[in-house]
């Protein structure tokens, strides 16, 4: 199922608020008894200090959100704000989260929450059951409550007998006055595992082994300030300076081959690329190495520059990928159509005076467990009947362009998900197409297709792409994307490039025009 960016955006800020970390040295007493051997790492956020409408609110500054978006996402973030401030007259402050070698194959992990003493327990249990899936299982003390996915984990906190953690000390003193941050050391048993099992890298990494990462690396934080002064620092703190030495030798040698990648060259412009990078270059003082994005912080067009490339091209791979498994899902839905039919369905189906009634996209419903769906709909009435136009509004999510810039279309009950209808297709207007009438080769021909936003249907309305074969392009073509997608017949899902030849796009649009298609 597709998911919206508003909703994930609200689910991070939802993880940021609750489950990362935030310090100071005094925090170190209100943890301690739980720091057990097997704990590597503490998170900490104070809840306090974290603001989700700011924080909505800088990413817009920057650009990097879909305007269109920000009215739901903003709603969305004073939501969550209503939450913090609940947490905040329940009596909690600080969230610590307690990071277990022992627990985490599980996926559990520990939660320990302070409450002051004119606080109540049992409602801070009752937010946190609301936000965090995995704290099925909780204890309300007198002054803390104790969170953990799962009964043992819960009962391993209760009896937890601490042991002495001075680098877990030192890195939570490290994040002091920060908002959210995290500190992490090994115990002994963790640096054996390290010094005995990590394994030879090659070079130019080969100076990195067990032993330098067990023996040379007493603890490392990270440390996480919100809107409105935003601000990234990195810290690891090494046994002597030689150590330092080696990680910052390995770890310029990482930044610039990654600066050379083709792919950051295209992504960035040559200037760009030198300013992010020499902000993320460790600085090393005597034992200490830090990576900060403080000279960044406050050029905020320098900031949008930097990242808002890589992040549109995140969300142009994420929805091409989720566009590309809804192709998957719908041709295997037409495929299993034919199989229990005996052939595929047509565009449309018909009254007896001739009239078109439904979409295909509407009788594969039971193919892609919409079996409910299809039930509502009167089959002998057309898509606009009174009955059948109330059921556009419920649209199956396969159907809907995971790009937020086509949302408008998901709210009108649109699709651009089409067939190719034309009497050489596999779908003429009739249909009474079989697998053994394709002699193209189902690989070789296309089943359908995702039109430009303009020629956008209803999905429930037996309209389709009425392709020309003589210009083919006309109809996928479109400006912002490099291609179009399609599902062949054989069930694969890919996207022709808009480079592709209008004599090969015919070809694959042919059932059964015995063309030669080759490709590179």
């Amino acid at each position: 199922m597709p998911i919206q960016y508003s909703t994930c955006l609200t689910a991070i800020l939802a993880w940021i608020t609750y489950c990362m970390p935030s310090l100071a040295a005094e925090h170190y007493a209100a943890i301690e008894k739980y720091l057990t051997d097997d704990v590597v790492a503490v998170g900490v956020v104070d809840v306090s200090r974290v603001d989700p409408v700011a924080v909505v609110e800088w990413v817009h500054a920057l650009g990097l959100s879909d305007a269109e978006q920000q009215a739901s996402e903003i709603s969305g973030a004073k939501q969550i704000g209503q939450t913090v401030d609940q947490f905040l007259q329940a009596g909690g402050k600080q969230v610590y989260v307690l990071i277990d070698m022992a627990e985490i194959t599980g996926e559990s992990v520990g939660l320990v929450i302070p409450v002051a003493e004119s606080g109540d327990p049992r409602a801070v249990v009752k937010l946190l059951k609301q936000v965090f899936f995995y704290a099925s299982h909780t204890q309300a003390g007198k002054h803390v409550v104790l969170a953990a996915s799962n009964e043992g984990h819960l009962q391993k906190l209760r009896d937890a007998h601490s042991v002495s953690h001075d680098g877990l000390k030192a890195a939570l003193e490290s994040l002091e006055n920060t908002a959210i941050g995290l500190a992490i050391s090994a115990g002994p048993d963790q640096r054996r595992v390290l010094r005995e099992m990590f394994p030879q890298l090659p070079p130019p990494f080969d100076g990195i082994d067990g032993k330098l990462l067990a023996d040379g690396v007493r603890w490392a934080s990270v440390q996480l300030d919100l809107p409105p002064k935003p601000n990234l620092r990195i810290t690891v703190q090494t046994s002597n300076p030689e150590s330092a030495s080696v990680l910052q030798h390995a770890a310029n040698t990482a930044l610039t081959v990654i600066k050379n990648n083709p792919q950051v060259q295209q992504t960035f412009t040559n200037a760009d690329r030198d300013t992010l990078f020499a902000a993320l270059t460790p600085k090393k003082h005597g034992s200490q190495l830090t990576i900060s994005s403080e000279d960044l912080q406050n050029d905020v067009a320098r900031i949008t520059r930097l990242l808002s490339p890589p992040i549109k091209q995140a969300r142009q791979r994420a929805w091409r990928n989720q566009r590309l498994n809804q192709f998957k899902q719908i041709a295997l839905g037409l495929q299993n159509y034919a199989d229990r039919k005996k052939s595929f369905p047509a565009p449309a189906t018909y009254d007896q005076a001739g009239k078109p009634l439904l979409s295909w996209r509407v009788h594969i419903l039971p193919e892609l467990e919409q079996g409910k769906l299809y039930k509502q709909f009167h089959l002998d009435e057309p898509w606009d009947s009174e009955h059948n136009r109330k059921l556009v509004a419920k649209m199956p999510s396969i159907y809907a362009d995971p790009d937020s810039a086509l949302r408008k279309l998901k709210q009108s009950g649109r699709t651009t998900y089409v067939v190719p209808v034309a009497p050489e297709t596999v779908f003429p207007k009739h249909g009474g197409i079989r697998f053994k009438d394709i002699t193209d080769g189902t690989s070789n021909t296309i089943m359908f297709v995702e039109v430009v936003p303009e020629r956008a249907v209803v999905w429930t309305e037996p309209a389709d792409w009425e392709v020309d074969l003589s210009d083919p392009w006309n109809g996928v073509r479109r400006n912002g994307r490099d291609g179009f997608t399609s599902a062949s017949c054989d069930g694969s899902a890919r996207v022709y490039d808009s480079s592709l030849p209008a004599k090969k796009l015919r070809a694959l649009l042919t059932r059964a025009g015995e063309e030669v298609i080759e490709w590179p």
